[in-house]
């Protein structure tokens, strides 16, 4: 319901930081879409992100495959996936997706979220910030060593420049 979705996003960051009006208008433009246990959503490298999902039920987990490695994290409700896909990887995603059962979410598209982006810096500034802070974890900075070629140091990235470890064309 609208109301169950205005609930959600007054209590999940960074839509919280919306006015009240904006967060009513939000919900509205939200789907929701279900799936099944032990599916997998989207592929790290591959799919396309057309809409953010925001965790509304159940359970799926994210993450990446490096080097036969699986590293994932349990989603909790209220979690988002897409948003840095969107912002600064062209759309397509950074990491795996999968059910582990039955899960809903609901489901922003694409152009919508980028209008609250423009609306809103602190939504984008949240991304960004959160995929910092993935970047600092092992998991994800074997992606970026690799690409970059950086000293297995977790210190090594931060003596590159932003244009050496993120992708030059943003959306914004």
């Amino acid at each position: 319901t609208a109301d169950h979705a205005k609930r959600m996003l007054i209590n999940t960051a960074p839509f919280s930081f919306m006015h009240k009006e904006d967060i009513n208008k939000t919900a509205l433009m939200l789907s929701v879409v279900d799936f099944p246990k032990n599916v997998l959503l989207f592929t790290q490298d591959e799919s396309k992100i057309e809409h953010i999902y925001i965790l509304r039920s159940g359970s799926a987990a994210r993450g990446r495959i490096e080097n036969n490695k699986k590293n994932e994290e349990i989603m909790e409700k209220g979690d988002i996936f897409g948003g840095y896909s969107i912002l600064a990887n062209k759309g397509i995603a950074f990491e795996n997706i999968e059910t582990k059962e039955k899960a809903s979410f609901y489901k922003l598209a694409r152009e919508h979220f980028l209008n609250l982006c423009a609306k809103f810096p602190i939504i984008k500034e949240y991304f960004t910030d959160t995929f910092g802070e993935k970047i600092l974890k092992k998991s994800y900075y074997s992606l970026i060593a690799g690409s970059v070629g950086v000293e297995e140091d977790v210190l090594g990235a931060f003596h590159n420049t932003i244009g050496n470890i993120c992708n030059r064309n943003l959306v914004f």
